[in-house]
């Protein structure tokens, strides 16, 4: 057990106030840099994982520098194991231990993992020190406090600067060729020797200038440039201006041409991005009339640059529109005000209470032995007219009727994981108590298989006396399912029958001492009650509920994730009823499903709260949470809280929640789908979620055949379609035994409008889906048409290296949006299209890879490597001819990254 000082005899600061400052450290700089400057301590403490060191560096570097009250500052690696609760449990647990005085949180950066148990452990410490737990909330620019209350200083940002934003982020600027003649005009009025373009650039930095003078927080910059990080003479990209009040950064590009901001918007955004943060906005300004260019055509050009936080003004608009300072800060740097909590249903208490029921034994949500993957049409075609079903010739498998359905004693299908292989090297997983009754040093047992609930079944005739069962007879023909239509995928197959554990020859099944008793159930009533938020990744969600099947699941949703609970409740529905029933999920016909779902029973079972929660606001995610597992919860089931989605806010939220009701925390990797118990360590890895992929991948449909037949005149001179085809047709025979469908970016197809053609090597042009995975295929040509002048004239250009490696990051980043880390995108290449190296250099510093040496295929990291956020924004490049043994072995490594 973990041995420290206790707190009450601890020696405290002066004041009440805590000395040291402990911030969790993720992707983004930011958070941690303004809680260290807002919050002004002497001893800095920087936890930060593995993968984040080097921005870790930079973090301590720059408060330091900034702050002349830091005394101390160090940093503390949690380690790689960012993921696993017993190992960051460990680490934090020697952290903690240095830690004699009091000490102030702030969890906005790292993983959920890390800023859960970090919570949780800084409130068993400090019961009644809610203002020393803070959450910084960008949407309102505020710290939040875990009482719900709001830090009343604001965040301090008045020692910030562009060059310290930019450093803090990896960009040393430097001033720009036309930097000093700009300021010798702004000095001098007409006098200085300036272009006509660098002219145009010299009276924007003046307007915004006279708009800001005088403003605190506010600084304007002229033309810097960003410093090649492989020649740091050269330059990557550069800025005409740059913008900054308090925190936020307002990157600005002038164009004489309108035109040209088209085919510029998607790289200035990338850079803007890349050198400040995703806070960074883009102004373009134009010297043409109002309506030469706007938001709305960057939308039709690049449909995701929709969302994107890009304005378009011409000069004269500009001048017009914002006369004042206040204009300007209202117009390019808006914060909502922090929005109150809609009626706690419950006030937070001043200490974190001990669980109200005992904590269960083994994890609820502990997945069971993995079902085998269902073979393609190619690999096992089904016999004519069964449409799917077993062959009447085919024998039954061991305790299965010839039909395939279970028996009715034999226990139903359950959720699907393989156990953790014994050749692993076993580690030590006990944790350090934290929260009284949370953590255990125990290992966690194998769970007991969970039935799928009572369903509603049609009578059955009674068995012949003696228990024998009738016969029941050769399988039934289905009629076949309609050919899908545009834009629909086939009938999903769901996971392959359930093999019974301890099977010999069952794949996954777990054996030797650990191996569940064959049969071994719990009853329905055990089943647990799942609460989890509601955040970007569909994926996720699916792949929680897919390892939990619980007997009900409710989910929290924010106001921005409110228009997606349509789409996500059905989604549900479909993944709990193929991991129960995977036969009856591939036999029933697409068209029927839904009746077929609420016949069974599933509408009951996915619920969603009345209304949005507050995603910054930990007292009213909490709150709610309690209410919810009070309403539903049945008195022996167990409750799980998953935290893999939403916000830190929200995760904090459920896990107090959790906590007081004697749940479990959990968290599943999107990547690997093993779960982690924050009580039973890690429980085992869960089988692939059906995925219903058109609604996952919007703006895709369907591809019945292959991409030369559908692809429209002027994309196919924007992308190597040759290529793409050869690499789809050697993954699917890679993937041989796996169903493997094929969707298409609208935008490249026959019939699409002209103008977003152009922008189609920024966009994953095929995504080949097979069970929870999606693989992007993204191929640029180098040479290729760009949609320049006002006349829309087609102008042939090179794009260099540069412009390929953004167009193949803008791919892997879209798809990340979409998937998450279940996405990886492949950039194809031929090797006599120019040299790739200078592209992956481009793509390792978009991506703030940490590598430092690459072979021409790319074809490392291995999966098991990829933890950082970063990795997964990363597209692998591939760089070999088609009919090579070469391109063949680089898809088949990447294939096999997907864990299949």
């Amino acid at each position: 057990m973990e041995r420290r000082p206790e707190h009450t005899h601890a020696p405290r600061d002066p004041g009440g106030t805590p000395a040291t400052l402990v911030v969790l450290a993720g992707t983004s700089p930011t958070p941690a840099l303004l809680a260290a400057l807002t919050f002004t301590p002497r001893r800095l403490v920087l936890v930060h994982t593995t993968d984040t060191a080097r921005r870790a560096a930079r973090i301590v570097a720059t408060a330091r520098r900034l702050c002349p009250g830091i005394e101390v500052a160090r940093r503390f690696d949690i380690g790689e194991d960012a993921f696993d609760f017993h190992a960051v449990g460990a680490r934090f647990a020697a952290l903690a231990a240095d830690l004699r005085r009091d000490w102030r949180l702030c969890y906005t950066g790292g993983t959920k993992v890390m800023s859960t148990h970090a919570v949780l452990r800084h409130v068993e410490r400090f019961p009644d020190r809610h203002r020393w737990r803070s959450y910084l909330d960008a949407t309102s620019e505020t710290l939040r406090f875990t009482d719900g209350s709001v830090h009343p200083g604001g965040i301090d940002s008045g020692a910030l600067t562009i060059e310290a934003l930019a450093a803090v982020h990896g960009v040393d600027l430097r001033p720009g060729d036309q930097a000093a003649a700009q300021e010798e005009w702004l000095r001098r009025g007409r006098g200085a020797d300036l272009g006509s373009g660098d002219m145009a650039e010299a009276r924007v930095l003046a307007l915004f200038r006279r708009r800001l003078a005088g403003v605190p927080g506010a600084e304007v910059l002229g033309n810097r440039v960003m410093p090649d990080p492989r020649a740091p003479h050269a330059s990557i990209g550069d800025f005409d201006l740059i913008v900054r009040y308090r925190h936020r950064v307002l990157c600005v590009e002038v164009k004489r041409d309108p035109s040209h901001i088209l085919d510029a918007a998607g790289w200035t955004l990338t850079k803007a991005q890349r050198a400040f943060g995703g806070a960074a906005r883009v102004l373009f300004v134009h010297e043409g009339g109002g309506g030469d260019c706007s938001v709305e055509q960057l939308a039709a050009y690049d449909p995701q640059l929709s969302t994107a936080p890009l304005h378009v003004r011409s000069l004269d608009e500009l001048v017009r529109d914002f006369p004042s300072a206040q204009h300007v800060i209202d117009g390019f740097f808006p914060a909502a005000p922090p929005r109150p909590a809609a009626a706690p249903p419950a006030p937070v208490p001043r200490h974190l209470p001990g669980p109200a029921a005992p904590v269960p034994a083994a994890c609820p949500a502990a997945p069971l032995p993995e079902a085998p993957a269902p073979l393609s049409a190619e690999a096992a075609p089904p016999a004519p007219g069964a449409g799917g079903a077993a062959s009447a010739a085919e024998p039954p498998a061991p305790g299965r009727s010839a039909r395939g359905s279970l028996p009715a004693e034999a226990a139903p299908r359950a959720s699907a994981v393989t156990a953790r292989t014994t050749s692993r090297p076993a580690r030590d997983r006990t944790p350090a108590h934290g929260v009284p009754g949370l953590s255990r040093p125990a290992r966690c047992a194998p769970a007991a298989d969970r039935p799928a609930p009572e369903r509603p079944q049609p009578p059955r005739a009674a068995p012949p006396a003696g228990g024998a069962r009738p016969d029941p007879g050769p399988p039934q023909a289905r009629p076949a399912d309609p050919a899908p239509e545009a834009g629909e995928e086939p009938t999903a197959a769901g996971p392959g029958p359930a093999a019974q554990p301890g099977q010999p020859g069952a794949a996954g099944a777990r054996t030797g001492p650990h191996a569940p008793p064959p049969g071994a159930g719990a009853p329905p009533g055990r089943r647990p009650l799942l609460i989890m938020g509601l955040g970007g990744s569909r994926l996720s969600v699916l792949a929680a509920v897919r390892a939990c099947l619980p007997a009900r699941a409710v989910l929290l949703f924010t106001r921005q994730s409110e228009k997606e609970l349509s789409a996500l409740d059905s989604a549900v529905r479909r993944t709990l009823f193929a991991a129960e029933d995977p036969a009856a999920f591939r036999a029933v016909n697409r068209r029927r499903l839904a009746a077929r779902l609420r016949r069974d029973g599933y509408p009951d079972r996915v619920k969603f709260a009345e209304a949005a929660v507050d995603a910054a606001d930990v007292a009213d995610v909490a709150a709610r949470a309690r209410a919810k597992i009070d309403q539903y919860a049945d008195a022996d089931a167990p409750v799980v809280a998953d935290i893999t989605i939403g916000t830190k806010a929200m995760s904090t939220g459920l896990a107090l929640a959790a906590h007081e009701r004697g749940g479990c925390i959990t968290y599943v990797s999107p990547l690997t789908r093993e779960v982690y118990c924050r009580t039973h360590g890690p429980v085992g890895r869960h089988g692939p979620a059906a995925v219903e992929w058109r609604l996952l991948l919007r703006g895709y449909r369907f591809l019945t055949g292959s991409l030369a037949e559908a692809v429209a005149p002027i994309a196919a001179r924007q992308i190597d379609v040759a290529l793409i085809d050869a690499a789809a047709d050697q993954i699917r025979a890679l993937a041989a035994g796996h169903d493997v469908a094929a969707w298409v970016d609208d935008t490249v197809t026959a019939g699409a409008p002209p103008l977003p053609q152009y922008s189609a090597p920024q966009r994953p042009t095929v995504v080949l889906t097979v069970a929870d995975r999606a693989l992007g295929l993204s191929a640029p040509r180098r040479t290729r048409l760009r949609y320049f002048t006002s006349g829309g004239a087609h102008l042939e250009q090179d794009v260099g290296a540069g412009g390929w490696a953004h167009d193949v990051f803008a791919s892997a980043a879209l798809l990340n949006v979409r998937c998450g880390t279940a996405g990886t995108t492949l950039a194809l290449h031929r090797p006599g299209d120019g040299d790739p190296r200078r592209a992956l250099d481009l793509i390792d510093w978009f991506s703030w890879w940490r590598g430092t040496g690459h072979d021409a295929d790319d074809t490392a990291p291995p999966a098991d490597t990829i933890t950082a956020h970063e990795d997964t924004r990363r597209p692998r490049v591939v760089s070999a001819d088609p009919a090579t043994p070469r391109f063949r072995a680089a898809l088949a490594a990447h294939l096999s990254a997907l864990r299949l």
